[in-house]
């Protein structure tokens, strides 16, 4: 299931694996809580209202096999794009972080990522969410990108 098939903030994600996903709330802040066997805080806002929450941090996206794709929004509205953020669907604990700077594109309905693997920019990986597989292509200087099997 989507976020965007789960738009009120009172509904549950149910997981495959039989974890959850949901907001919960009181007079001053919000909080996304992750459970399985125990829980865990993904994000925490102060602000009361779940959707001015919703508007920074991190935003479910899609379940994959193997993780949770999230984004991570770090400024409301236009203009900023988001980093790609990939939880263990088991423990609730990132496993690998793409800031905006280093994605190139990507994908939920087609289900990949692709982005550079750091700021030197000369390598990138292609990867593909439901295997979870990732392909590494080299950049050298004067070369067109290549397969680095």
């Amino acid at each position: 299931m989507s976020y965007a098939q789960n738009e009120s903030f009172s509904d549950t994600i149910f997981l495959q694996n039989g974890s959850f996903l949901y907001y919960q709330w009181n007079c001053d802040s919000t909080w996304l809580t992750f459970e399985t066997t125990s829980k865990k805080v993904l994000k925490s806002c102060r602000e009361s209202e779940p959707y001015l929450c919703s508007r920074t941090g991190l935003t479910f996206v899609k379940e994959y096999p193997n993780y949770l794709c999230f984004i991570h929004q770090w400024s409301s509205g236009c203009c900023s794009s988001p980093d790609l953020v990939l939880i263990d669907k088991e423990t609730g604990n990132e496993l690998e972080r793409v800031v905006s700077e280093l994605f190139i594109r990507g994908s939920t309905e087609e289900d990949y990522a692709f982005y550079f693997s750091d700021s030197s920019y000369n390598k990138a990986y292609f990867l593909d969410h439901q295997t979870g597989k990732k392909t590494g292509y080299i950049f050298n200087d004067g070369e067109v990108l290549h397969s680095n099997k």
